[in-house]
Parts: structure tokens; C-alpha cells; sequence
């Protein structure tokens, strides 16, 4: 049963939740194109800032055959209207949908959006990094990371963490593990204090089979 038809400040109750989400089955399950759209809209006038119900949104009308401009007004809604900045996934999914549309300066503008409000987002940072190395090279992504790293507007904890992922980039991906390794070795003055540093060097030292004595060293 469906108690509340309305929008609210107030967050529905999981019980509520629930019922919306085997609602949205059954009629997924039902196939009618007309009628689930309806419900999903009727859906996200009581659930606008829950971003499951948007990304389930997009998920099913990313499946209905040339839906490409339904699925971009749902992603805009939900990240310009509803959806607070605070909960960011909305809005990466959506880079992710621009850049396989083949705008892939639209998806690196709307990570750059979400930097400019939650600075210290390590996963957005990563995903930006990720897209300019899918769509440039190795290098377009270090320099999303060095810039990130050098930034004082991001916070320590994830700059030492943006740390281990550029060094994991390097290893991975170029295949040069010593690189990798320079990295740490270089930001170490600044993040000696830093749980997330040593945990993320002494991670990359024991993903090599035999390294015992750099494991060590760490």
C-alpha cells in the first residue's frame, strides 16, 4: 500500500520504499511501456530525492530501444533539480551516460560541477581521471590526479588517497610499477601522518608476488 502520493522533507519509511520498489517490478514485469513510465513519474513526485528510484528510472528507459533523450531528461532532472550534490552517484552515472553518447566534454564538465561543491570526492576525481584516460592518455589522467594531490582545497585524507590510485594507474595500467612506487616515495614528507597513505603504499607493495623486502621497507 502506497501512504504517501505526495512529495515531503520528510524521507519515507523503508516499509514505503519497499512498496514502491515491488510496484516498479510488477509492472516492469508486465511490459507495458506507458503504464511503468507513468508510475515510475508518479513515483519520483513522492520519492524526488531518493536516488535509487532515479537511477532505476534510467536504468529501464536506457533499455527501451531509442530512449537516449528520455534517459538524458531523467539524469538532468534528477542531478539539477532533486538530487542533493551530497549524493553524488546521480550525477556520475550521468558523466558516464554523456561520455558513451560521445559527449565527453559534457562528462568531464559534470564531474568538474561535482568537484567545485564536494572537492575532496575521491571517487569522482578517480571516474575524471579514468574519462580523460579513456578519451586522451596515461599522462591526461596523471595530470587529473598531480593537480588534485597538489590541490589545498581537497582534503589530506583523500589526497593521500589520490595518491595510491595514481600510483595503482601507473602500475596497472602503463605497466610500470617502479613509477608507482616513485609516487609514494615522493609524497611521503607530506603524508607520513596519513593512515590512508600507508595503507594504500603497503597495499601495492604486498599486490606484488615476492616483494618481500619493499613490503618491508613500507
Amino acid at each position: 500500500e502506497i501512504k504517501r502520493p505526495y512529495f515531503h522533507v520528510h524521507e519515507l519509511d523503508e516499509s514505503q520504499l519497499v512498496n514502491w520498489r515491488k510496484y516498479l517490478d510488477f509492472e516492469e514485469g508486465e511490459g507495458d511501456f506507458t503504464r511503468t513510465q507513468f508510475l515510475y513519474e508518479r513515483c519520483l513526485v513522492t520519492c524526488a530525492q531518493h536516488e535509487e528510484f532515479w537511477l532505476r528510472y534510467a536504468r529501464w528507459m536506457f533499455a527501451q530501444t531509442g530512449k537516449d533523450e528520455e534517459v538524458r531528461n531523467i539524469y538532468q532532472r534528477a542531478s539539477c533539480l532533486f538530487v542533493p550534490i551530497a549524493l553524488p552517484e546521480i550525477r556520475l552515472h550521468y558523466a558516464y551516460f554523456e561520455e558513451m553518447s560521445g559527449r565527453v566534454d559534457v562528462a568531464k564538465d559534470i564531474h568538474e560541477a561535482i568537484l567545485v561543491q564536494i572537492p575532496s570526492h575521491v571517487e569522482t576525481i578517480v571516474s575524471l581521471a579514468n574519462t580523460c584516460r579513456r578519451h586522451g592518455s596515461v599522462d591526461d589522467a596523471v595530470a587529473v590526479y598531480k593537480a588534485h594531490v597538489e590541490s589545498l582545497v581537497v582534503g589530506i585524507e583523500a589526497r593521500a588517497a589520490l595518491v595510491s590510485e595514481w600510483a595503482k594507474l601507473l602500475w596497472k595500467i602503463k605497466g610500470a610499477a617502479a613509477d608507482g612506487r616513485a609516487v609514494f616515495s615522493k609524497y611521503k614528507p607530506q603524508y607520513s601522518d596519513s593512515d590512508a597513505f600507508w595503507k594504500g603504499w603497503l597495499q601495492f607493495e604486498t599486490a606484488h608476488p615476492g616483494n618481500v623486502e619493499a613490503v618491508k621497507k613500507v
